[in-house]
């Protein structure tokens, strides 16, 4: 088995900034999301997956390099209301980096945002894919696609279901795509 090297928080601040590949969108229906909980509920749901891979949930800088086998073996962690995110996937190491797909997993998921609190769960899961590549003095750059769905119902009597298809440059931290409907431009 191959290792790789496995950049923690590289992976935590990837998930955090909004990300992931797959073919499967997910459909917007039902009561729809603020703009601001749409990316209150997201947040929270890559902070989970941060979590869950051993990451802390908003680094600052890069991590040192640790190894890691392929598969990544699914881990999980627990929401702030309840419920958990898993991620499971695979990693390969290419010759300036890292190749990864990831898939998230969310099961009753509590999260609250302005007192309401929401229960998400996956609907299709969240696939994130990419590249990431690793310059001789630990300079990280790449790129990488998220996308799925997750279902949600709110303690105030709204549900429905969010699509999440986004693509950003880590490098540039370019984002583009949508959130639930939402834009994502920055």
């Amino acid at each position: 088995m191959r290792r790789i090297t496995r950049l923690t928080g590289t992976v935590g601040a990837l998930a955090l900034v909004l990300a992931g590949c797959g073919s499967d969108v997910g459909t917007n229906s039902g009561d729809p999301l603020t703009q601001a909980e749409a990316a209150e509920i997201f947040a929270q749901l890559q902070t989970a997956v941060a979590d869950a891979l051993g990451s802390p949930s908003a680094p600052a800088t890069v991590s040192p390099p640790e190894v890691m086998a392929v598969p990544i073996p699914t881990s999980s962690a627990t929401c702030p209301a309840g419920g958990s995110v898993s991620v499971s996937g695979s990693a390969d190491e290419t010759a300036t980096g890292i190749s990864f797909s990831l898939t998230e997993t969310v099961s009753n998921c509590g999260i609250v945002y302005n007192t309401i609190t929401f229960t998400v769960d996956g609907d299709p899961h969240i696939k994130i894919s990419g590249d990431i590549t690793i310059g001789g003095d630990m300079q990280v750059s790449g790129t990488y696609d998220m996308q799925g769905g997750f279902l949600y119902s709110a303690d105030d009597g709204r549900a429905g279901s969010c699509a999440v298809d986004a693509s950003v440059n880590f490098t540039t931290f370019n984002i583009g795509g949508s959130l639930c409907g939402h834009s994502l431009t920055n």
